[in-house]
C-alpha cells in the first residue's frame, strides 16, 4: 500500500517533493505554495518511517481514529 500511494504521489519518484525534500508521500503538500509547506526529511527512509509510524500506525490502523475503517482501504463496506 504504501509503495502504491508514494508511487502516486510522486510521479513514480520524478516530482519535486520527492527529489528535493525526500517526501514521498505528499506530507503537508497543500494551500497554494505547495513547495513552501510540504514536509522536508533528511531521507526517502526517514519518509518512509514517518508515513508507517505518524499514518499507518498512529491513524489509519488505529481503531480509535476517524480515520479507521477496518482491513479495507478507503470508506466504502
Amino acid at each position: 500500500m504504501m509503495l502504491s500511494i508514494s508511487s502516486n504521489e510522486t510521479a513514480s519518484g520524478r516530482s519535486s517533493l520527492a527529489f528535493f525534500r525526500n517526501n514521498l508521500f505528499g506530507h503537508a503538500a497543500y494551500d497554494s505554495n505547495v513547495e513552501a509547506n510540504a514536509s522536508r526529511y533528511n531521507s526517502t527512509a526517514s519518509s518512509v518511517a514517518s508515513h508507517a509510524k505518524n499514518y499507518i500506525a498512529n491513524s489509519y490502523s488505529n481503531p480509535e481514529k476517524y480515520t479507521y475503517h477496518g482491513t479495507y482501504f478507503g470508506d466504502k463496506g
